[in-house]
This record gives structure tokens, sequence and C-alpha cells, in this order.
């Protein structure tokens, strides 16, 4: 398993020896069973490597010889959740296609029901797509399975298994003998509704598996969040949970403040398919455009795995020519708020200074970064949001609308 380099710990002899009974030893027969599979069975269908052969990557054989290849006394999978986190064009669509076809032909379950979940259909119709075009580009699985498109469903005769594409609604959904559950972008889910309600569907399986493949989220309220959280403590101590595997890729946690989110050795730590997937060229060229503007470095250190769940206000540049603004005279604590309106694209920060207690007040001043807002927006923006169109100019509600698009100062109590 990969470990982050801010999570390592360390370990006593009788830890080390408990985990050593608690997780198994990889079974060559496993092991060698799923790399065949993929590397001689299934074939790319896309961009320039299609018709080749798939040929795993270091990180991808890694994660399938420990999931598949792990195996209790019994013979059934060590593992029955997984969370792989990656930044974007990896290659994590294509690996989670080719593991919903290993499991309707390899598994030897009889009767399997493979389900793939992502945040609405048309995205986890991506993961179908692409397990569709390996069915059809491989000879021995186009002769074994029949590829059912109006229901998005592969079907697999033999054992009556199959994988099928779940519905937005599926929440809804009861009496799903699962055995498989592959969940794309988990943090993309609006809620955990989906998740609350599958989670529990292959109680009656006999080596059921969760496996969630996403790119790294922004909202620590998230069953994203959730999972990301319990992976990371399952890396640092795999006897805290031996049927949990987590496996995240990302930068040193500091290296969107110290400057060394420009090293590509740091992207090529955060990003294992640099070079496969995605071009050195391709990804310096998004770097430097990332170091001329905050908006999009901001983007580039959470998509690109440099900065994965921003905490607070992000990367700011060292060089922020209105940082002096936003200081008290006298030194006074200044806390802030941020205000993003997706109706109006309007976003705005308010620093806020406390007065003195017996007046209990508190003095804001609001900034904005947006064009002028023309006479018409302003007032559709204010019924929509429910304000009057005019506000007092003075005393608690002087908070108001200036001619030129921006907020005026004022004070509330």
């Amino acid at each position: 398993m990969v470990k982050r380099t801010k999570r390592q710990r360390t370990t006593s002899r009788n830890s080390s020896s408990r985990t050593a009974d608690l997780i198994p030893p990889i079974d060559p027969r496993k092991e060698t069973l799923v790399r065949r599979f993929f590397e001689e069975i299934l074939r790319h269908s896309k961009g320039q490597k299609a018709g080749q052969p798939f040929l795993l990557l270091e990180w991808q054989r890694k994660m399938l010889s420990d999931v598949f290849g792990r195996v209790k006394p019994d013979g059934t999978r060590q593992y029955r959740t997984a969370y792989i986190e990656l930044p974007k064009k990896q290659g994590k669509s294509t690996t989670l296609a080719g593991v919903a076809l290993y499991g309707l032909v390899c598994d030897n379950e009889p009767g399997a029901e493979i389900y793939g979940a992502a945040s609405d259909r048309e995205q986890a119709g991506i993961i179908y797509r692409e397990a569709a075009s390996m069915v059809r580009a491989s000879p021995s699985l186009s002769k074994r399975l029949e590829v059912i498109d109006s229901r998005k469903t592969i079907v697999d005769r033999q054992t009556n298994s199959f994988y099928r594409v779940l519905s937005a609604d599926a929440f809804r959904a009861e009496g799903l003998n699962i055995h498989m559950l592959l969940f794309d972008e988990l943090h993309a889910q609006r809620d955990r509704r989906l998740w609350d309600a599958l989670r529990y569907g292959g109680a009656a399986r006999r080596q059921p598996l969760i496996l969630s493949i996403t790119t790294a989220g922004y909202d620590r309220r998230s069953i994203c969040w959730e999972q990301h959280s319990y992976a990371e403590k399952c890396i640092a101590d795999p006897a805290y949970d031996p049927t949990f595997y987590g496996c995240i890729y990302a930068a040193p946690p500091d290296c969107a403040t110290d400057g060394s989110w420009k090293d590509p050795k740091v992207w090529r730590q955060a990003n294992p398919s640099l070079g496969e997937t995605i071009t050195l060229e391709s990804f310096a060229a998004d770097a430097r455009e990332a170091e001329q503007s905050p908006t999009k470095l901001n983007s580039f250190l959470r998509y690109r795995g440099c900065a994965p769940w921003p905490n607070g206000w992000g990367a700011q540049p060292k060089d922020d020519s209105t940082s002096g603004r936003h200081k008290t005279r006298d030194g006074s604590p200044r806390r802030r708020g941020l205000a993003v309106r997706t109706r109006c694209g309007t976003s705005a920060t308010v620093p806020s200074t406390p007065g003195s207690i017996s007046r209990a007040r508190m003095t804001s001043q609001p900034w904005c970064w947006s064009a002028p807002i023309p006479r018409t927006t302003r007032w559709t923006c204010c019924r929509s949001s429910g304000f009057p169109r005019r506000t007092p100019s003075s005393g608690p509600s002087a908070t108001r609308w200036t001619t030129s698009g921006g907020f005026g100062t004022g004070r509330s109590g």
C-alpha cells in the first residue's frame, strides 16, 4: 500500500507482528490471474493505445495485487472495501472498467451482480462505455459476454452474472444482492444516501467488494472525506481495520506553501501515471499557467494532487498587493467571511474587526472581485435573493449595493 509522507508512523515489533498475522501475504496464483487478465485479455479502446494490450502501470499492478491477491485461508478476499485516491488523468476510469470485467469472468461467483455507481447515471456510464469497448475489442470476451447498450448492462450467460449501471435514484432500490460495487468519483456525491443504501447490499455474498476510485474533493463533511480519513488511518496502521484497503497518492502537505509544487519530482510523487496517461510537457504547461493566476493555481493544486482537500483559503501568492488593505491600524484582530454567489457570479471577502464590548458593534469592510454589475442585474439579484431594492444608508442594515457594482462599507450591530 502507498503511504503518504505526512502520515507515516513508527510501529513496535508487537504491532508489526500483529499486522502480519491479520494481513495475509499475496497469493502468487491470484496475483498472476489478475495480471494476466488485464495484460493478455483486455485491450485499450481509445487514443493512441487503442487496440494495444492493457499493460499495467506500477500503481495499477500494486493495487490489483493487494486487493485481489491477498486472500484468507478459506480462499476469499481479505479486503471488503477499497478506497483509491489519485489526481485527474491517471487512468482511473479504465482501471475501474477492467475490474468490472474481471469480477464477471474470473471471480467464480455464480449469479454475480456488479454495479457501477457515480454522482449521476451519465458519470457512471463512462465506466460502462469503457468496459463495453473493451469487450468488443477482445476476441475472447466478445464470445462470452453480451453487451446490452439500451440497458447499460454486460451479461455473462455462463455464470448468470451481470455488470450494470445504477440509475440516479438507486438509493431507493431494495433487494440488490451486490457482489461488487464500483464507485467512480466518490467526491462528487451530493450526499451520502446512495452510499448508505448500497454499502450493505453484499452482506449475503462470500467476498463482496466496494471499490472507490476518486479524485480528491473539497468538502470535509462529505462521504468521500469520511472514507479518505478512514483510509489514512488504515494506511498508517493496517491493523486498524484489516478488511479496508487504502491507497492515496498526493504530494507532501506543505508543498502548496513552500513553492515545491513547481518541482517535477513532486508532480511524479502525486501523479503515478505521469508520462503515460498525461505528458510531462502538458503538465508543465498547466503549472506555468497556474503560477500566473491564484484561481487557476488552487484548481491545479487540487486536481493535480499537490494540495488535495483544501483547508481554509488555499494557496495565496506571497506578493499579494492587497494584503495590506486588510490590516487594522491598531493591530486589532480581524476575522474574514467569504461570500460566493452562484446566481450572479459575485465573490466577496468581508474582513470584520470587533469593536468595544460596551458598544457591541463590529466594523466590516467588504471587498468584491467582479466586474461592475449593470443596474438591471443588481435589481434581479436583489429580487432573487429576497432583499429589498433599497436599504437604509445608515444604521444596522447599512450594507448596500454601490453604483460601481460592489458593496459599500457599513457597520452591523
